[in-house]
C-alpha cells in the first residue's frame, strides 16, 4: 500500500520476479458510507488478502479483503465512547 498525495494505492507484487503485477485506488466505501484511515492500516499476519483500518466516522475498526473488495467490521466500539471520539493511529 502507497498514499499517491490524493488516495491509498494497493500493489500486487510478485516477489519471485520482484515486479507490480497492477494497482488499484483504494477508495471504496464501508458497508456504513465511510473511508478508511489508510495512516495506520495494517496488513493481516494470518491473511494475505486483508488489511485492517479504522473508519473516518468515527469508531469502528474494519478488516477489508482486497481480492474479494469486501468489508468485514472487527468491531464498534462507539457505545463505549463519548460522542466525537475516534481512533486513530497516533
Amino acid at each position: 500500500m502507497v498514499y499517491s498525495g490524493t488516495a491509498p494505492l494497493l500493489y500486487r507484487f510478485d516477489p519471485v520476479n520482484f515486479k507490480i503485477i497492477e494497482k488499484v485506488i483504494w477508495n471504496t466505501p464501508t458497508p456504513i458510507g465511510g473511508t478508511v484511515g489508510w495512516e495506520d492500516a495494517i496488513w493481516s499476519g494470518s491473511d494475505p488478502d486483508v488489511i485492517y483500518a479504522h473508519d473516518s466516522i468515527g469508531m469502528h475498526l474494519w478488516a477489508y479483503n482486497v481480492a474479494t473488495q469486501t468489508y468485514t467490521l472487527v468491531t464498534d466500539l462507539t457505545a463505549q465512547y463519548e460522542r466525537g471520539d475516534y481512533l486513530s493511529g497516533r
